[in-house]
């Protein structure tokens, strides 16, 4: 943390954020179930190289107030790596999160709304690897990690239960944050919201 130095801008603009959500009068979303389905790039941040790589993901939840929401979200993420460790290359990474988030919609009376949101949960990830050591032509490695994730996005009301939008995701390896190391993903999504 001692490398990140606080930039001026940022208590500015979020005073300004909490004066426009204070002035613009809420629009009153009736509580209700919703469902979210996005796709877009993802982009794995570690120690070896990796090609950029496509993210997909489902969410399911529960609007309890015009403000707040419940959701679990799945989904699906790909990346080819070029570079391994211990004298592997890895030839691509697969992730299947599975994650609970709280999620915060600053509705008003225009038809945009943006949202920012947190979550927790768990990461299967698939590692299939080339053994350059060893006479072994391939090793498929698995396991499982827990993980965290940050998001903030912006969504467009197209009629009165349906709204597409934009999000970026960063979904992180609570271990390597833990540790340290510089180890997630950076994903930037097109997104559908359904609410019922």
């Amino acid at each position: 943390m001692g490398r990140f130095k606080k930039h001026p801008v940022m208590p500015l603009a979020a005073c300004v954020i909490a004066a426009i959500i204070l002035t613009v009068p809420a629009y009153a979303e009736e509580e209700g179930f919703y469902l979210n389905l996005g796709a877009g790039i993802n982009m794995a941040s570690a120690e070896f190289e990796a090609s950029p790589g496509f993210r997909l993901s489902a969410a399911g939840g529960y609007n309890f107030s015009q403000y707040f929401g419940l959701e679990l979200e799945t989904g699906f993420l790909y990346n080819s790596l070029d570079e391994g460790w211990l004298g592997r290359t890895t030839e691509y990474a697969a992730q299947v999160p599975v994650l609970l988030n709280g999620v915060i919609r600053f509705e008003n009376e225009s038809d945009w709304v943006p949202y920012i949101g947190v979550g927790l949960g768990g990461d299967f990830i698939f590692f299939d690897q080339n053994l350059e050591d060893i006479e072994v032509d391939s090793d498929d490695e698995t396991g499982i990690t827990p993980v965290y994730q940050a998001m903030v996005g912006v969504r467009r009301k197209i009629n009165d239960d349906m709204s597409l939008g934009i999000n970026y995701k960063y979904l992180g390896f609570v271990a390597a944050a833990v540790l340290g190391y510089p180890l997630g993903n950076h994903s930037i999504m097109f997104e559908l919201n359904k609410t019922f």
